[in-house]
């Protein structure tokens, strides 16, 4: 038998370790950027530690100990406060706020039993994106001026009307959502949002948390903040008819922000016909609707090229603009980007401002009378805005596609 003073000094040595191990993941994933890492079990004692750098999966620098598989897990319970350590059968949330080279950090935090273990995914909640200006997300100057024109009049005036934020999961709505709010906060206006849950604080806005638990959903939510005298109202998802309902007649007062699970702005007022709402409704309250993607930012080391029969055609298929003797540019490699020739991510855009075309399309109903009202205003689609970010050389044509189909 093992002298008990070894043993309880290899169970120190262990959690020692394990605290290093867990600030080394931490530190890698701000170095690399990452917005979410993967710790995941696999046969024997193997352990694989992977960070999702610009939507990109790629594997850590380092691996882990089989001993330290389940401290890990245990250690990252531990640090949510919440988490039963002991319960490895059932899914598990929690966040955790700590330190990074004396930077803030937010992790939300999730387990899951899996057939070797339990697999943990800790999402970065990245503060500093929510500082950048509403003209740092990479718009094009026209779509911005056009979005911007939006919301002139707000305060005396209330400005109504709905603005649907759409797009697939993880493309960037609620930074998007976050840098209008912040555009418009003035002392002569007043913000609330309702949030589930509300993954950061922002200054000078009113947010409430929805906790449908206790009967608070969004709806019941809504119903408070339309009696609580908002210039600016924000939601979450529209995810039913009860709460697309509610919010279009909130719109119909004061201007309403909220997003929409869809893959292009048309889309997006086809889903509220879909739900049952009146057409009538739908067309006195949208105001518009902004889809987007996020595309991979070339790094600077990227290379011109002259385009090739494929980029010519693609230009061609999508009605985009491609002037004679144009470069495009394409991908390299170098340290500061990790050898992928990308480094961080740009916002692909598609803005639909409702008209009286678009408006008699919703009276009309179908889809297609509504994408054919929609290229009618001039809309500028989600791959033409693409295409033109990288004849400017922010992005590749390749990424273009591959991020909007």
């Amino acid at each position: 038998m093992s002298d008990p003073k070894e043993e309880d000094g290899a169970i120190d040595q262990d959690s020692t370790e394990v605290e290093k191990l867990v600030n080394a993941i931490l530190l890698h994933a701000i170095k690399v950027r990452a917005s979410d890492i993967h710790i995941e079990p696999f046969p024997g004692e193997s352990v694989a530690v992977r960070y999702r750098i610009d939507g990109v999966l790629a594997p850590g620098p380092f691996g882990v100990p089989g001993r330290l598989r389940s401290l890990l897990n245990a250690k990252i319970k531990i640090m949510t406060g919440v988490m039963d350590i002991t319960e490895r059968r059932l899914p598990q949330t929690g966040r955790i706020q700590v330190l990074v080279q004396g930077n803030p950090v937010d992790l939300h935090v999730e387990m899951l039993p899996t057939l070797h273990g339990e697999a943990c995914v800790l999402r970065v909640l990245d503060r500093a994106s929510l500082k950048r200006g509403i003209g740092e997300l990479g718009f094009l100057p026209d779509t911005f001026e056009k979005l911007l024109a939006l919301f002139k009049g707000i305060g005396g005036r209330r400005a109504p009307g709905l603005v649907l934020v759409s797009g697939l999961a993880k493309t960037g709505k609620t930074t998007t959502l976050y840098s209008l709010l912040d555009h418009l906060k003035r002392p002569e206006i007043k913000i609330v949002t309702v949030e589930s849950p509300v993954e950061y604080e922002l200054e000078g806005i009113l947010q409430v948390p929805a906790n449908p638990g206790l009967g608070f959903d969004f709806t019941a939510a809504l119903r408070s903040i339309r009696r609580f005298d908002p210039d600016v109202v924000m939601t979450g998802e529209i995810g039913d008819a009860g709460t697309a309902e509610l919010t279009l007649k909130t719109a119909m007062s004061g201007l309403v922000f909220s997003t929409v699970f869809t893959e292009d702005a048309p889309s997006a007022v086809s889903r509220l016909l879909e739900m049952g709402l009146e057409p009538t409704l739908v067309a006195a309250a949208l105001k518009a609707v902004l889809a987007q993607r996020l595309a991979r930012r070339l790094c600077a080391c990227r290379k011109p090229c002259d385009p090739s029969m494929a980029d010519v055609l693609v230009f061609k298929e999508h009605a985009a603009p491609l002037p004679a003797g144009a470069k495009l540019f394409e991908a390299a490699g170098c340290g500061s980007c990790g050898g992928t020739g990308y480094r961080g991510r740009i916002g692909l855009q598609e803005l639909l401002i409702m008209d009286d075309g678009l408006r008699g399309a919703c009276l009309r109903g179908g889809p297609e009378a509504l994408r054919a009202a929609a290229r009618n205003t001039g809309m500028r689609t989600l791959v033409q805005d693409g295409l033109q970010k990288a004849l400017e050389g922010l992005t590749s044509v390749r990424e273009v596609l591959d991020s909007t189909f």
